[in-house]
This record gives C-alpha cells, structure tokens and sequence, in this order.
C-alpha cells in the first residue's frame, strides 16, 4: 500500500537464469504510472530496471510483468525497492 497521488522510485529486481538454464529474456515491466521498460535479456548477473515518478491514484500500486517469448519462458523476480520520492530527493515534507 501506497499513499495516492504521491511519486514513488521503484525498483524491480530481476533472477538471471530461469530453472531451464536459460537467461530471461523479451520481458516487458510496467509500473503504474510510468512508462514501460523493456528487458531484452537477464544475461548478466542480475538486472534491475527503475521507474521513477510512478504514482498510484488508488493506493496501491500496480507492477506487471510480461514474458513476450523468446528462449526462456516466464521470469524471477528477486527483490523490489518502493521508496518515496520525496524522501529519496532528499526532499522535506511541509
């Protein structure tokens, strides 16, 4: 849960290899708010992609992920960073 209408930096982390000795790959991330990023392959040791600004207008913040194809299937997700964006600027709140 998030508070609405505020600027959140997200911070998807990505496995690398799938359970079939695979790289991930043709994956498509969306986070609320902010435009989709494409990931053409997790071939490295891991990946993370990062939206900033994205903003929820219901409190809850809607993160998708999308396995277009290609030589593995599905995806891993290892780990997710939300942080304020006011907070993460160094911002203070009045």
């Amino acid at each position: 849960e998030v508070k609405p209408n505020v600027p959140y930096n997200v911070r998807v982390y990505l496995d690398r290899i799938g359970l079939d000795g695979n790289a991930y790959d043709n994956l498509l991330l969306t986070a609320e708010g902010a435009a989709s990023q494409s990931v053409a392959s997790t071939n490295s040791v891991y990946s993370s992609v990062l939206f900033a600004n994205a903003i929820s207008t219901d409190g809850f913040l809607d993160l998708t992920i999308d396995d277009l194809g290609g030589t593995a299937n599905g995806w891993g997700l290892t780990g997710i960073d939300i942080a304020d964006n006011l907070v993460a600027a160094g911002n203070q709140r009045r």
